[in-house]
This record gives C-alpha cells, structure tokens and sequence, in this order.
C-alpha cells in the first residue's frame, strides 16, 4: 500500500508517495479531481528507494504508473532512483530525477 503525505510550500502542494505506485488508488485520484487553485502548482515526488511495485511487476508496470499519472496531469519528480531503473524512466521526458 503506498504512502501519501501532502504539504504546501509556498504556492505549490506536493503529494509525496512512498512504499508502492498506485495510479488507481482513489485517495491519490481525488487530489487531481479536486483541482487546486490556478496559482498553485501540484507536483507529485515519487520516493523510488522501496516501491513494491517495481519488485512485484516490474519496471513496465512502473512506467505505465508514471504515464497515467502524467496523463492526469502530475507534474512528477522521481527521488532516489537506482542507477538500472534511470534509463528506463529517461522515456517519460516529462520527468525530472533528484538524487
């Protein structure tokens, strides 16, 4: 089950997941129904340093979880991401990596 904490810094809100990636999940989905102001930015960090997912379907179930949430609009940044799971992540150009 993943982990979903939400902050507002300043002008933008970030959902950080952690321990697994679930574009499904109703309470992540409610957060991109319910839109926030205009002025707000939404940014949504993965923390990849234990997603479950990966090791239980691997890094194509990984990447379409990132696609859908692209599609709904995240605005996603990728932390902690191994070195083996880099490349294949470098297709969702949209995304940015932090160490």
């Amino acid at each position: 089950m993943q982990k979903i904490s939400t902050e507002q810094i300043g002008e933008k809100i970030i959902i950080l997941l952690q321990g697994d990636l679930d574009a499904a999940d109703q309470r992540l989905n409610r957060l991109f129904v319910n839109p926030s102001p205009a002025d707000q930015e939404l940014g949504l960090w993965i923390d990849c340093s234990s997603l479950e997912c990966i090791k239980t379907f691997g890094v194509c179930h990984f990447i379409s979880q990132l696609l859908v949430l692209k599609s709904m609009g995240a605005n996603i940044r990728l932390l902690r991401v191994g070195k083996q799971h880099n490349a294949c992540c470098v297709c969702c150009r949209c995304i940015r990596f932090s160490p």
